[in-house]
């Protein structure tokens, strides 16, 4: 699990001002800055992640997040694991009915052993590495009768290196005929780079919404968007602020 506060200690290089820490903010194109305001995420979440969530007139209920299971093969001194992780939630954007949406988190681990255990003494680890990098499905349901379901994946692509394990996240979220590409953001306010301070939703070449991860987060929803469309970009939002992944800083 993630606590949500600012980050503020891993950040130093990239958000000092007059010699103290802020906290970071993700930097929004002009294009949709310009005519659309910030909602400020509430969260009311437990120790273990569950509860609720809302931004704006947009409230998610029900949230709940699963056990990681991590089952695995382990062959001489190499193991793989392949863990998954699901949450759900149920969220009634305004003015559209309540939507039930289950998720699950995947990647596959690979780690190389350099001393196998002992009497009394537990492996040591010398090399891990994703080697399935982090996938994210969701299944959005029907609202009611005469309401068509959906779906959200993204998917991170591998890390350029060791020293930029990160890679960029991509992917794609469809209901009935509306399609959104979802595309991770690096850049920060002030010119800096972090992995990941949110994501940016695209109805072709038309930027429609961005989400910040960052800190409790922020959503920017374009003001002429269609109901449809709104609808999408609001389910879309949740399931990004829900996943705790995506709100780490990068190393």
């Amino acid at each position: 699990m993630t606590t949500h506060g600012t980050v503020c200690g891993a950040l130093l290089a990239v958000a000092m001002i007059s010699g103290g820490c802020t906290a970071a903010r993700m930097a929004v194109p002009e294009e949709l800055n310009a005519r659309a305001a910030a909602l400020p995420v509430k969260r009311d979440t437990g120790l273990l992640g569950n509860g609720a969530l809302r931004f704006g007139p947009h409230e998610v209920t029900e949230y709940r997040q699963g056990w990681t299971t991590a089952p695995g093969v382990t062959m001489n001194a190499v193991s793989v694991q392949a863990e998954q992780t699901p949450y759900s939630f149920r969220i009634t954007p305004a003015g559209e009915g309540a939507r039930a949406v289950a998720c699950k988190v995947t990647r596959a681990r690979l780690t190389v052993t350099n001393e196998p255990a002992l009497a009394g003494r537990p492996a040591t680890s010398g090399l891990e590495a994703d080697v399935q990098p982090r996938r994210v499905s969701c299944t959005i349901a029907s609202a009611g009768p005469g309401s068509r379901s959906g779906q959200l994946r993204i998917e991170q692509e591998p890390g350029r290196s060791f020293a930029a394990p990160h890679g960029r996240v991509a992917g794609r979220a469809q209901l009935a005929e509306v399609a959104l590409e979802i595309e991770s953001s690096t850049r920060l306010e002030g010119g800096a780079q972090l992995a990941y301070a949110g994501f940016q939703l695209r109805q072709g070449e038309r930027l429609i919404a961005a989400v910040e991860t960052l800190n409790e987060g922020r959503v920017w929803l374009a003001p002429e968007l269609s109901p449809e469309v709104r609808e999408l970009a609001v389910v879309t939002s949740a399931a990004l602020l829900l996943d705790s992944g995506w709100q780490t800083p990068a190393d």
